[in-house]
């Protein structure tokens, strides 16, 4: 394509019945914005702390820790993301959380740490995002499943 004038993608959403933002801000719960990395063992590790949030900053997050358990529940780099979810994403401001991180010593040995804290909201931003619009018409919602489910 071709031209000066950006696409009107609000409009051309719309007709299918999902929202579009080119940016948005949203208070969210959060695991800290840190990076994670599976290790050979399976576990997750925190490899980087350069983005981290507040509440990352205030669970007290280092880099080299690897995540052993979330609330008590044996963390893997298979399950992390759903313990996320069911322990910090989906319950309310001020919920308790522990994390139990291996942290690495000056030593070469690793200590269990219990990293304690309450789940808070913070600032997210995010570009191009698109959501269901629960106001859709039914020719918007035929639409939709037109776009994406046609055997064409």
């Amino acid at each position: 394509m071709a031209g000066t004038e950006p696409l009107p993608y609000a409009e051309i959403f719309k007709t299918v019945g999902v929202n579009y933002a080119a940016e948005l801000t949203e208070n969210k719960n959060t695991f800290g914005s840190v990076n994670i990395q599976p290790n050979k063992e399976g576990r997750i590790v925190i490899v980087g702390t350069e983005k981290m949030n507040i509440f990352g900053q205030k669970m007290g997050y280092r880099k080299g820790n690897v995540i052993m358990a979330v609330n008590g529940q044996n963390a893997t780099a298979q399950n992390l993301n759903q313990l996320v979810a069911q322990h910090i994403i989906n319950v309310p401001v001020g919920t308790n959380i522990t994390i139990t991180v291996a942290r690495p010593g000056n030593n070469g040995k690793s200590t269990e740490r219990k990293l304690t804290g309450k789940v808070m909201q913070v600032s997210v931003s995010s570009n191009h995002v698109l959501r269901p619009d629960a106001q859709a018409s039914e020719k918007q919602k035929q639409l939709f499943n037109a776009w994406l489910f046609s055997s064409l």
